[in-house]
C-alpha cells in the first residue's frame, strides 16, 4: 500500500468517512421506511433538490475531501459543495458512516440548502447510528 492509500485509509476509518458498498448494507424493519420520511421532508423544504444515485461520485468527492482536509490539518470534513456551471452537488456527513449526497439548479438557496440538508443529515445519522 502506497503512502497516500494508507493514509486515506487509516484517515477514512477514523473520520468516519468511508464509503461503504451501497449493495453490501441491509437495513432493519422499518428502517428503510423512516429514511424514506426524512429524505421526502427535505425535498418539501428545499423542493429544487434531488438525490442522485452517484455513489460513486460521492465516494470520490469524499475521498478527496478527507485527503484535503487531513493533509491541511483542518481534522475531518462535515460538508462538502460542488458549484458547477449547471448547479450544485453538497454531500454531508449523516452519521458515522453515513454520507447524504444532494445535487440541485444553480439557482439553489445555499443557505436554505445548509440549513435543511444539516437536519435531515443528523436525523439520518439517528435513524442509522442507533435506531431512532
Amino acid at each position: 500500500m502506497t503512502e497516500p492509500e494508507a493514509f486515506e485509509s487509516e484517515h477514512s476509518l477514523r473520520s468516519g468517512w468511508s464509503a461503504p458498498d451501497p449493495r453490501s448494507v441491509s437495513l432493519p424493519t422499518g428502517v428503510e421506511a423512516m429514511l424514506e420520511d426524512h429524505l421526502n421532508k427535505l425535498r418539501s423544504a428545499v423542493p429544487e433538490l434531488s438525490s442522485p444515485i452517484v455513489a460513486a461520485m460521492c465516494a470520490e468527492i469524499i475521498r478527496v475531501g478527507v485527503h484535503v482536509t487531513g493533509s491541511t490539518g483542518l481534522g475531518e470534513p462535515r460538508e462538502l459543495v460542488i458549484r458547477a456551471h449547471k448547479g450544485y452537488m453538497a454531500v454531508f456527513a449523516a452519521g458515522h458512516s453515513t454520507v447524504l449526497c444532494v445535487s440541485g439548479p444553480p439557482n439553489l438557496n445555499l443557505g436554505l440548502l445548509g440549513i435543511e440538508a444539516r437536519r435531515a443529515a443528523a436525523r439520518i445519522g439517528k435513524v442509522l447510528d442507533f435506531g431512532l
